[in-house]
C-alpha cells in the first residue's frame, strides 16, 4: 500500500500528529525515571562511569530534552551533538545497544538526515524490538510514507511488548480501524489474538462508525459466544450496530456466530431450548426488581424448557430485537399455567426500534388451563428496519404460586388479510 492514495492512507496521515503527541507523551512518561537517575549522579561522576548502558543512559536524557521542539530550535542546540557522541561511543564499546542506536537515529532526524535515521532506527530494532520509543518513531515513519501494513506491524509491536504504550495507542488504531483498508490489515493481526485485543476491543467498539470494521474485527477475533466473557463483548458489538442504524448488518452478524443463516426462524430460539443467548438479537431475561425471566423444565412444554414468568408486577421478563422486512405477519405462542384471577395476564408487546418508536402489536396470554396458544396479527411498516419484541409477567394482587410460562414463540409473515392458519 505503500505510496497510494487510498482512504486508509488518509486515516493515517490524518493521525500523524496524533502519534507524534503519543511519542512526546511517552517520552514524557518512560525518561522519567531515567533523568531523576541522571541528576543524582554528578557529570564527573557519570563521565567516570564509562560502561555503554551509562553512556547512552546520559545520551538519551540529552536527546529528550530537545527531540519534542526539532526543527531550527533543536538544530541549535548543543545537547544534540553531544548526545549523538555520547550513543556513539555507547555503540562502540556495546554494538548490541539499542538505547544508543536510536538516540543515534533521533540525532539524524533532528538534523533532517531522514534516511540515516530510518537506517539507525531499524537498526535499533534488530536490536530489541521491545523498545517503544524506536516503535514509535517507525510507526510515524510508515505513517508518513503511508505503509499501511508497517504501520500496523510497529503498532501490534510496541503495544504487544508494553501494556503503559497501549493507553496511548489503542485508541488511535481504533479511530484508524473504522477505514477499510487499514481494518483489512489489521485483520491478520487481530486473528492472532495478541495480548492487546481487549483493550483494543474496548476503543474500537466505542468509537467505531463503521458496521463493516466491527464486523471485521469480529470475525478476525473469533470470539466464541459460548464463552461468558466473549458472549459479553458480542452483545456490546450488536449493540454498536444498533446504535449506527444497521440492525439488519448486526443480524447478520449475529446469525454467523449462532450458525443460524439467512434463512432462520424470525424469533431466534423462540423455544428456549438453547442458552445462553446473545443480546439484543437473542433473548435479554430480566433479572431486576421482582420480575424476571427464567428458562427452566415446564410441565405442557413441547421441548425440554420454557420461559417463566416470575412477578406479580406486568413488568418485563425478556427481550429480543427482530428485522422483520414491511409486510402482514402473525405471531403464535404457547402459554402455561395462566390461571383465572389475575389482575392481567402476561403479555406481548412488539414496537418498532428504529424509524419510531410505534406500537406494531399488543396482546394478553389467554387462560390456559393448563397450556393455550396465543395469537397475534401485525404489520411491519416502511421504515422499521428493526423491532423490539418484550414479554411481560402477570399483575396480581399477591404473590403467584403457580407461575405462567411462554413457550414456541415463532413468527410467520402471511399474506394481508389472512389470518396466517
Amino acid at each position: 500500500m505503500s505510496g497510494t492514495h487510498t482512504a486508509g492512507g488518509g486515516m493515517l496521515r490524518w493521525g500523524i500528529g496524533i502519534v507524534a503527541a503519543a511519542i512526546a507523551a511517552w517520552i514524557a512518561w518512560a525518561f522519567t525515571f531515567a533523568m531523576v537517575q541522571a541528576n543524582r549522579v554528578p557529570d564527573p561522576s557519570l563521565r567516570s562511569w564509562t560502561t555503554a548502558a551509562a553512556l547512552s543512559l546520559k545520551a538519551e536524557t540529552l536527546i529528550q530534552s530537545v527531540d519534542q521542539a526539532r526543527g531550527a530550535a533543536a538544530l541549535r542546540s548543543p545537547a544534540v551533538p553531544q548526545a549523538v557522541a555520547l550513543a556513539r561511543e555507547a555503540l562502540g564499546r556495546s554494538p548490541v545497544d539499542a538505547r544508543a542506536a536510536r538516540v543515534v537515529g533521533l540525532g539524524d532526524a533532528i538534523a533532517g538526515h531522514t534516511d540515516a535515521a530510518r537506517t539507525m532506527m531499524r537498526y535499533a530494532e534488530t536490536l530489541s524490538r521491545r523498545d517503544v520509543p524506536t516503535q514509535l518513531w517507525l510507526i510515524e515513519d510508515r505513517v508518513t510514507a503511508n505503509d499501511v501494513a508497517a504501520a500496523l506491524v510497529h503498532y501490534h509491536r510496541a503495544m504487544q511488548s508494553s501494556p503503559p504504550s497501549r493507553e496511548l495507542l489503542s485508541p488511535i488504531l481504533a479511530q484508524a480501524a473504522d477505514e477499510a483498508p487499514i481494518v483489512r490489515s489489521l485483520a491478520p493481526i487481530l486473528r492472532t489474538r495478541p495480548e492487546w485485543w481487549s483493550e483494543f476491543l474496548g476503543d474500537f467498539v466505542d468509537r467505531t462508525r463503521s458496521s463493516y470494521a466491527l464486523g471485521v474485527v469480529a470475525d478476525s477475533l473469533r470470539l466464541d459466544p459460548k464463552v461468558d466473557v466473549e458472549r459479553a463483548r458480542l452483545s456490546t458489538m450488536l449493540n454498536r450496530y444498533v446504535y449506527l442504524g444497521d440492525v439488519a448488518g448486526g443480524r447478520r452478524l449475529f446469525d454467523r456466530l449462532t450458525g443460524t443463516g439467512a434463512n432462520g426462524p424470525a424469533v431466534a430460539n423462540g423455544d428456549f431450548e438453547r442458552d445462553p443467548g446473545l443480546p439484543p438479537y437473542g433473548w435479554q431475561y430480566s433479572e431486576t426488581g421482582s420480575s424476571a425471566g427464567t428458562r427452566e423444565r415446564r410441565d405442557g412444554a413441547s421441548g425440554e424448557f420454557a420461559l417463566t414468568l416470575d412477578g406479580n408486577e406486568g413488568q418485563e421478563a425478556a427481550r429480543q430485537l427482530l428485522t422483520l422486512s414491511p409486510g402482514s405477519y402473525v405471531l403464535r405462542a404457547t402459554v402455561g399455567t395462566v390461571r383465572p384471577g389475575l389482575t392481567t395476564p402476561p403479555s406481548v408487546t412488539l414496537r418498532c426500534t428504529t424509524g419510531s418508536d410505534k406500537l406494531l402489536a399488543d396482546g394478553y396470554a389467554p387462560i390456559a388451563q393448563p397450556v393455550a396458544t396465543m395469537t397475534l396479527r401485525f404489520t411491519v411498516p416502511v421504515g422499521c428496519a428493526g423491532q423490539t419484541l418484550v414479554i411481560h409477567t402477570a399483575a396480581a394482587i399477591s404473590y403467584i404460586d403457580d407461575k405462567p410460562w411462554i413457550d414456541d414463540i415463532a413468527i410467520r409473515r402471511v399474506k394481508q388479510g389472512t389470518d396466517g392458519d
